[in-house]
């Protein structure tokens, strides 16, 4: 169960989002004596198998799965608090980092997703779409982020400084119009895997990454706190900072 805060933001942006896109129907419409798929905007009317009307198509299934997305979530509002939704204002831009990186929408679509060819045969945890995944945990995060209704690439291809890192989750998020990146570190009771842990994020640091702004962490094992509902509090912390 997501917390109140990450709640009532996601229903904030999700009426943003719809009130400034334009209603969009797909009709079929008689017209020169034929009928066909027309896409309607507004007063416009556009071919379906047009370049125009397959961008608005496309917009309209967009819309059509957020609105899907904030009817469930004001229902399930509804179902656990006595009290209205409240406003949150979004006044948010895209991060530089002192790096150079801008962690917008741009940078986010240049990554490749599924990047790192290491060790593929440790990929054996099914997830949606066919893809694989290295940890339940990791299958988990996607998930959530599949529900959150955020895009995320898993372990794409970054170069930091000339070195080649590959986080596990490069996630854009609407509500911030950005993105982040989110480490999930397992084997902590080994001492090489600690030192990589260590020296991977050091090189976050290092190019100006801030951990819980930029950077999501979390650990897998018993003897650091690794539950969801920790997690979704850090990943609640970033959403607000951010906004």
């Amino acid at each position: 169960m997501i917390n109140s805060d990450l709640h009532a933001l996601l229903i904030n942006y999700l009426r943003k989002y719809l009130k400034n896109t334009p209603d969009i129907t797909v009709r079929r419409i008689k017209r020169n004596g034929k009928f066909g798929d027309y896409i309607t905007v507004d007063n416009h009317i556009f071919k379906a198998e047009s370049k125009k009307g397959m961008q608005y198509r496309e917009l309209a299934e967009e819309r059509k799965k957020y609105i899907n997305m904030l009817n469930n979530f004001e229902s399930k509002w509804k179902e656990r608090y006595n009290f209205p939704v409240p406003e949150i204002i979004f006044d948010s831009k895209p991060r530089t980092l002192e790096c150079g990186i801008t962690l917008d929408r741009e940078y986010f679509d240049s990554l490749e997703d599924e990047a790192c060819t290491l060790n593929p045969d440790n990929k054996k945890i099914p997830g949606s779409g066919g893809r694989k995944y290295r940890s339940k945990s990791e299958r988990d995060f996607a998930r959530l982020y599949e529900t959150l209704g955020f895009e995320f690439k898993y372990e794409p291809r970054i170069v930091l400084n000339g070195k080649i890192l590959h986080p596990d989750f490069a996630v854009y998020a609407g509500p911030i119009k950005g993105m982040f990146f989110h480490e999930h570190f397992g084997g902590m009771n080994s001492s090489k895997y600690s030192r990589d842990t260590k020296w991977k994020l050091e090189e976050y640091i290092d190019n100006g990454f801030l951990i819980g702004t930029d950077l999501l962490v979390t650990f897998e094992g018993d003897a650091i706190n690794s539950s969801m509902e920790s997690f979704l509090n850090s990943l609640t912390a970033l959403l607000l900072t951010r906004s």
